[in-house]
C-alpha cells in the first residue's frame, strides 16, 4: 500500500485560479460519470437508510437497520412505517407531536400502496460517492489534477442527484458558488450528466415526508448532551415533515387545505 501525496482541495482551493479550479469541477464530473456507469445487476436495489442517502449497507448508528428495497414504493413504505412505530414508542416523539401526524403518515402510506404513479417507478440505479465535498477530494495544488477521493464508507446506489451538485459542497460564499456554477454549466462533461438525470418530482413529494420524519425519530435517538438542543431538532424536522404532509395533500391528493 502507498500514501497518496497531495493536498485537499479544501486547503488550497483559495490559492487556485478560477480556471485551475473549473478544470477540477471538470474533472470531478468525469470521475462521477464513472461512478455512474458501474453497474451491480446482481442487487439492483437500493440500500438502507442513512441521512439523506440510500447505502449499500447499514452503519453502526442510531436508527433503523431496513432494507435494501426492491423498489422505490417499498422504500418510502417500509420507512413511514417505521418513523409511525418511534413515534409511538417514544416518550420524547410523543410529546412533541400529536396523534393527527401519525394519521396522516399512515394515510401517506395507504396511498402509496395504490398510487400507479409510483407503482410504475422504474429506476437505474447508480452508484454515487455522496459526500464529494473539498476535504475528500486530493489535488496537485500547482496543476489542479486530482489524486485521489477520499471517504467512500458513504459510497450509495442510488436514484437521486445530489452528485450533480457536487461543488455546492465547496464554497462558503454564495457569490462565489454562484459564479463557478455559471462556468461548469458550459461544460460539455457536465450536461452529460445533467443528461442523466431522472425526472423525480412525484416521489419528490414522498420523499420530503420520508426524510423529515425520519430526522426526527433520529434526533430522538439523542447522541447530544444538550437536552434543549435535541428537543429543537426533534421540533424543527415534525414541523417540516407536518409542512411536506401539506404540500402533499394539496398536489397529490388534491386537497385544499
Amino acid at each position: 500500500m502507498e500514501r497518496i501525496h497531495g493536498n485537499t482541495l479544501e486547503s488550497v482551493m483559495k490559492n487556485m485560479s478560477d480556471q485551475t479550479l473549473l478544470n477540477i469541477g471538470i474533472e470531478t464530473c468525469h470521475y462521477i460519470k464513472q461512478l455512474r456507469q458501474i453497474k451491480l445487476p446482481q442487487m439492483n436495489k437500493i440500500g438502507s437508510f442513512y441521512t439523506k442517502e440510500m447505502f449499500l449497507g447499514g452503519t453502526i448508528e442510531d436508527g433503523p437497520t431496513l432494507g435494501p428495497f426492491s423498489t422505490v414504493k417499498e422504500y418510502i413504505i417500509e420507512h413511514l412505517q417505521w418513523s409511525i412505530q418511534r413515534i409511538q414508542t417514544d416518550k420524547q416523539l410523543l410529546q412533541s407531536t400529536d396523534e393527527q401526524l401519525i394519521v396522516s403518515l399512515q394515510k401517506i402510506i395507504d396511498h402509496a400502496r395504490t398510487d400507479v404513479n409510483l407503482s410504475s417507478v422504474e429506476m437505474q440505479l447508480h452508484l454515487t460517492h455522496t459526500d464529494l465535498n473539498s476535504s475528500n477530494i486530493l489535488v496537485n495544488e500547482n496543476t489542479g489534477q486530482i489524486l485521489a477521493i477520499l471517504d467512500w464508507e458513504s459510497c450509495a446506489m442510488t436514484f437521486i442527484n445530489n452528485d450533480l451538485e457536487f461543488y455546492s459542497r465547496w464554497f462558503d460564499n454564495d457569490q462565489e458558488e454562484k459564479q463557478f456554477n455559471l462556468r461548469i454549466q458550459q461544460q460539455q462533461n457536465y450536461h452529460e450528466l445533467l443528461n442523466d438525470i431522472y425526472n423525480m418530482q412525484h416521489i419528490k413529494y414522498y420523499l420530503d415526508i420520508v426524510y423529515s420524519a425520519m430526522y426526527a425519530t433520529f434526533y430522538s435517538c439523542t447522541w447530544f448532551e444538550d437536552e434543549q438542543t435535541v428537543s429543537e431538532h426533534i421540533n424543527h424536522f415534525l414541523k417540516e415533515t407536518e409542512d411536506a404532509i401539506l404540500i402533499f395533500n394539496k398536489n397529490i391528493l388534491g386537497e385544499k387545505k
